[in-house]
């Protein structure tokens, strides 16, 4: 083998191994991005949740889309949602579930993380009019809740759910999809 060649092997190598050094510290300072926006969350900081989950936002765009990218969305719509900047949060929250619809079954995170991006998508689309998309998140949402364990589910963000959902159904004029919404409201919270 000629030094050319030799010389070429060792880069391509030296490439490929800077390559996957970058694409794990990168991973690391994403998935450190996802630890301190939660972390903001819970303290009410959703304006630096935001911006933390924004400096990476490029980075994870690149990845594959796994159930981790869908997290980053979620989580990102989350913060918007949270600012009432449901215009804004409207493609992160279709892009997590997206991803996450696209993944087998035994690789999907818990039906929570579903329900939470269903309802604060649901009350995202009603907050811009959009009633119709709004009553197929709620529904969805609803329909997630309903398969969850009684303890697993948050009783006051559920009723928040189908209070919005009658609204909707009530707003389009659709009386008997409203009667079974109320029925169903009783027999899931008593």
């Amino acid at each position: 083998m000629n030094s050319s060649v030799k010389k070429l092997m060792a880069l391509v190598a030296l490439s490929a191994a800077t390559t996957s050094f970058c694409t794990s510290a990168a991973e690391e300072e994403w998935r450190a991005n996802m630890d301190k926006a939660r972390t903001l969350l819970q303290q009410g900081k959703p304006i630096d949740a935001e911006m933390t989950l924004r400096t990476t936002l490029t980075t994870v765009q690149k990845l594959k889309h796994d159930q981790m990218y869908g997290r980053y969305m979620g989580l990102l719509g989350g913060s918007l949602f949270t600012q009432n900047k449901n215009k804004e949060m409207i493609p992160f929250a279709e892009d997590a579930l997206k991803t996450f619809y696209a993944l087998p079954a035994n690789q999907w995170p818990p039906p929570s993380v579903f329900f939470n991006n269903h309802s604060d998508l649901a009350i995202s689309y009603q907050m811009q009019g959009k009633l119709k998309q709004a009553e197929l998140q709620y529904y969805k949402a609803i329909a997630i809740a309903d398969k969850m364990k009684p303890g697993e589910r948050d009783r006051p963000w559920l009723k928040t759910c189908f209070d919005n959902l009658l609204y909707c159904l009530h707003a389009e004029k659709k009386a008997d999809e409203e009667k079974k919404a109320r029925e169903q409201l009783k027999k899931m919270l008593g």
